[in-house]
């Protein structure tokens, strides 16, 4: 009888070890506008923002798949889609940095673009070249319900 109190006791510490150690972490969400500059003046007309989602665990999950609708000042629709992020390796102190490929639409030409993006404040801001247009977006991304790690 002992013996088979002290294999349930045994057992239970094992489950219940495992489940604390579980990854934990925090939910991100999008909060605000999208802000977007073209050769360094804001759009002065309405910027649209289709979100994939609102929240997330990562940014894959809450940028991959959104647009960003506008119009410049000489009336060219632009039409540019996030299809991939890849973050640079991390850096104690510093930034989140990477680089999105955005599939972009400028009147009627396509074509698919790397830009540089930098996470930091909260702050999430895109920068690059599309053709002899320098655009520049951000959004806020703040994250929320997060979970602490326990101490040791």
């Amino acid at each position: 009888m002992k013996k088979i109190i002290i294999s349930v006791l045994m057992a239970l510490s094992i489950v219940s070890s495992v489940s604390a150690s579980q990854k934990s972490g925090c939910v991100l969400a999008q909060k605000g506008e999208v802000e977007v500059k073209i050769n360094n003046t804001q759009v002065a007309g309405k910027v649209k923002y289709i979100s994939v989602a609102k929240e997330g665990e990562n940014f894959r999950s809450i940028l991959v798949g959104s647009q960003i609708i506008f119009n410049t000042s000489d009336n060219k629709n632009v039409k540019l889609k996030i299809i991939d992020i890849k973050a640079d390796p991390r850096v104690k102190g510093k930034p989140r940095t990477g680089l999105l490929t955005l599939d972009t639409k400028i009147g009627t030409k396509k074509k698919n673009v790397s830009m540089k993006y930098s996470f930091s404040d909260d702050l999430f801001s895109v920068d690059g070249m599309v053709d002899e247009l320098n655009i520049k977006f951000s959004t806020k991304i703040e994250a929320i319900l997060c979970v602490s790690k326990p101490l040791k």
